[in-house]
């Protein structure tokens, strides 16, 4: 078990030798590139959550809260 007080860069080198530990494909990254995806990952995941609670809180016109309860549901089953 690992604390919360480790460095930025301890915690992407113990990432980094995980990564390169359990892949089952050829990659060189260092673990500077791991880090810079995690954030486009990050970035991509908080926009799409961002698009998701807009949709939930404008239900269609004519919508009631029982299709907002659908709406929910068919989400959430993606």
């Amino acid at each position: 078990m690992v604390g919360t007080n480790q460095s930025g860069k301890a915690l992407w080198t113990r990432v980094y030798k995980y990564f390169h530990t359990y892949k089952d494909f050829t990659s060189d990254r260092d673990y500077k590139s791991l880090q810079q995806q995690w954030g486009k990952i990050c970035l991509a995941t908080n926009h799409f959550c961002g698009l998701i609670a807009q949709i939930e809180n404008r239900p269609p016109s004519g919508g009631n809260q029982q299709d907002k309860g659908l709406l929910r549901l068919n989400v959430r089953l993606v």
